[in-house]
């Protein structure tokens, strides 16, 4: 071993010469050297050395303080102290040299033999009590190993409940002290012993637990009952896994509290198996998370009806536009003299301008979140255009958007509205970071294949996995980031802003790792900034009709009783109309339930049922179970101004229902009617 040998003394050339004497003598010795008490016990402390050896006169902290304060340390008292000076020659000064707890002394001049073996003595000195304290904690080892082996042996003994007992009584003191619910619970006879703490948590005396044993187990809350009887069964059946787990139960005033409740040890006598545990009172916790929740569900909210509130402008924009379009070639085709073209093309113009709309509406919907999460293909490159297209006049007019979707049409599997979100957040952003001046936000759309050239790692740095993805990358000239700001805008909350728009980064970040997504991030303070977002590509789309849909595709003929039920009396005319133009007749209703009443009169004469979503007294979903109910092979096409993907959740294994959304072409609405009708004919056809 290399010694460490610590010098303290105030002259320069007398720390030179021990430190060569020393040299010579413990060849390869770490030595080290101080010119001051106060730095000695500074290196000491840092260093530990293996002895010391300590100059008594030196200015400002002398030898003999030096000395009581290293011995007053915990950290340095174990060190051999060793006194250099030419003063301990009379008895007083010997007495106070060993008073100050120096283990020995040696009078200069230093005789070098003399020197050496003093080190040499220390430092076998140091070495002993290091020796003795790890016997110590060996030999404290070997107790707590015999205990525990004595409690074992003690387990299997025929009087181990009176020894538990006496246990119990030896260590109440100690469990009345602890903060924690403490118990002994015997799976077959309940509980044998609980510290005091459960009359706090409780609120029942301590006797009654006692009196009845299964008090605890009754308190349970009757949703937790089975979680927490098969966490224990599991424990009682094996023992080789703990169980921790939380939980509620009623308190004598009627509260619900909740505990953490964790097993320490399992012990099995004579078949009784014995549970030793802690429970605690999590219910602040509990309280304080759930309110953390709500704060973050109010904050998300807030800044989804911002976002929409970014977008009113740009909405009301549009909108006027489109009824502007509407109106005036509704006037124009009123009045053919005024009019230089064809009544057919203002129609034509009108019909576009609707579409419009109703494309504006299905977007707002999606992001309102007026529907079920629901993942289906999204074409990327349409769904960029359109929110730049939406978002453009809800931006500064200062600030310009460049697309650059390049020649592929990518698609992703993801929820529609959850994709916009993004896209929103992201522009919206980019737009707030270059502010009132000129700027320019750039949207691009590329295929990159990750299986060719790796993708790289994403911002946390995260290998993103082989594969092909569509890439979405947007860029600003704003304001930038710092390498501080990039690190932090993922954190809930956290804003740029005074206040904050779209969802926030967070949840931005959350929405990618949940499409298997991900995400990559450059920026500098005054260069702008560029998010590159990555979604696992489709795999190639094949249109796939199966054998019957060909062969009852030309079965199906138009005709027959539709029973038509909406409760707008306008969309039952229009309906009906359409209806006749191909080869139908209709028969209305204003709600479900009067449609029902129509279905149990005539019955079998209505060949189709047209239900609205969204009606007084019975909406559309709940009267359609109902006329599964009646007849469960009556064709019934399901309408709504809602997204109808969140509907095929519940109609989608149905081949006798269908779906089509509003506003709808006649062609449409025949497309889907024909598909349910023509399952119903092969049916026919096949019994026949």
């Amino acid at each position: 071993m290399i010694p460490k040998i610590l010098i303290v003394d105030d002259i320069q050339d007398n720390l030179t010469t021990l430190k060569a004497v020393i040299s010579d003598a413990f060849p390869g010795a770490n030595i080290l050297t101080a010119l001051s008490g106060a730095r000695g016990i500074e290196l000491a402390l840092a260093e530990d050395p293996d002895v010391i050896l300590l100059d008594i006169i030196m200015p400002g902290m002398d030898g003999f303080e030096a000395c009581r304060r290293m011995k007053a340390d915990e950290r340095l008292l174990h060190i051999p102290v060793v006194f250099l000076t030419a003063r301990l020659t009379d008895r007083e000064s010997r007495i106070k040299a060993l008073e100050s707890g120096a283990e020995a002394f040696l009078s200069k001049p230093l005789e070098e033999a003399e020197l050496t073996a003093q080190i040499r003595a220390m430092i076998k000195i140091k070495a002993a009590a290091e020796a003795q304290r790890q016997e110590k904690d060996r030999l404290a080892a070997m107790v707590v190993e015999r205990t525990r082996e004595l409690d074992r042996e003690l387990a299997e003994h025929r009087k181990a409940e009176e020894a538990l007992r006496e246990s119990e009584e030896r260590y109440r003191t100690l469990m009345e002290s602890v903060p924690a619910l403490i118990y002994r619970f015997s799976t077959t006879r309940g509980g044998l012993f609980y510290s005091p703490q459960v009359e706090t948590v409780f609120g029942f005396p301590l006797r009654n637990f006692y009196d009845n044993p299964m008090l605890w187990r009754d308190s349970i809350h009757p949703d937790d009952y089975d979680r927490v009887m098969n966490s224990i069964c599991s424990f009682d059946a094996d023992g080789t896994d703990g169980f921790d787990i939380e939980y509620r139960i009623r308190s004598r005033s009627g509260d619900w509290v909740w505990l953490n409740d964790r097993s320490v040890r399992r012990v099995k006598i004579h078949g009784d198996v014995i549970i030793d545990g802690i429970a605690q009172d999590i219910s602040a916790r509990k309280k304080a998370e759930g309110e953390r929740q709500e704060i973050e569900r109010q904050f998300q909210q807030a800044q989804k009806l911002e976002s929409l509130g970014v977008l009113a402008g740009g909405i009301a924009h549009d909108f006027n536009n489109i009824l502007t379009i509407i109106l005036g070639h509704c006037y124009m085709a009123k009045d053919a003299h005024i009019s230089e073209l064809p009544r057919e093309t203002h129609l034509q113009h009108i019909e576009d301008a609707a579409h419009r709309a109703a494309l504006l509406c299905h977007q707002m919907l999606a992001y309102a979140g007026k529907r079920t999460l629901f993942q289906t293909r999204i074409k990327f490159r349409l769904l960029l255009k359109d929110m730049v297209k939406m978002l453009q006049s809800a931006i500064s007019k200062s600030v310009s958007i460049r697309l650059d979707l390049g020649s592929d049409d990518p698609e992703i599997m993801g929820d529609h509205a959850q994709i916009q979100q993004i896209v929103m957040n992201l522009i919206i952003n980019a737009a707030d970071a270059i502010g009132d001046v000129n700027g320019t936000i750039r949207i691009g759309l590329a295929v990159r294949d990750g299986h060719a050239a790796p993708v790289g790692n994403d911002f946390f740095g995260n290998v993103i996995p082989a594969g092909s993805y569509a890439c979405l990358e947007v860029s600003d000239s704003g304001c930038g980031m710092d390498d501080e700001t990039q690190r932090r805008i993922f954190e809930p909350f956290f804003t740029t802003k005074f206040t904050g728009r779209g969802l926030g980064m967070s949840a931005i970040l959350g929405i990618i790792k949940s499409h298997n997504g991900a995400l990559q991030l450059s920026s500098s303070p005054g260069c702008g900034t560029n998010f590159k977002i990555y979604f696992p590509l489709c795999a190639v789309f094949r249109d796939v009709v199966t054998d019957t849909a060909a062969e009852t595709s030309h079965r199906a003929q138009p005709g027959g009783d539709v029973l038509l039920v909406d409760d707008e009396q306008a969309l039952r005319t229009i309906g009906t109309s359409m209806l006749k133009s191909m080869g139908f007749s209709a028969i209305t209703a204003c709600n479900g339930r009067e449609a029902l009443e129509i279905y149990r009169t005539r019955g079998s004469g209505i060949d189709l049922v047209l239900l609205d979503m969204i009606m007084p007294e019975m909406g559309g979903v709940e009267a359609y179970h109902e006329f599964r109910k009646l007849s469960p092979k009556i064709p019934v096409v399901i309408c709504s101004g809602y997204n109808v993907e969140g509907l095929s959740i519940d109609i989608d294994t149905d081949a006798y229902a269908g779906c089509v959304q509003k506003p709808f072409r006649p062609d449409q609405l025949r497309d889907v009617m024909m598909k349910v009708l023509a399952v119903k004919s092969l049916e026919s056809s096949e019994t026949l």
